[in-house]
């Protein structure tokens, strides 16, 4: 199923020239997964953009958050300078800024 998964992914980044960013979520309680790093080590070797959304970010109280964020931004696997946003699908916090991110890399020419 993994292997599956893997070849319908590498077929839809690898052959899509309108790609412009690529959000990719990782659980801000947990942290990234081997699977997360797999995906982030393709995106810097394609030199693919990308916007981290640590989700669940309604989970942990705001200390653990900062906490848990800075970390995220440091870890060896995520490029100095990109935007990693704290994300609540339950409360919509970090929606408004991963929205307009998407929408100023849409517009780009």
């Amino acid at each position: 199923e993994r292997e599956k998964w893997s070849t319908l992914m590498g077929a839809y980044f690898d052959n899509n020239p309108n790609l412009r960013l690529v959000v990719q979520l990782i659980d801000l309680k947990v942290g990234p997964t081997k699977d997360d790093d797999q995906m982030l080590s393709w995106l810097y070797e394609t030199r693919t953009p990308y916007i981290i959304a640590a989700t669940k970010a309604d989970k942990l109280n705001v200390t653990d958050r900062k906490k848990n964020l800075a970390l995220l931004s440091k870890d060896q696997m995520i490029l100095e300078g990109t935007h990693v946003i704290a994300f609540s699908a339950l409360k919509g916090d970090g929606r408004d800024e991963i929205l307009s991110i998407i929408e100023r890399k849409a517009l780009e020419k």
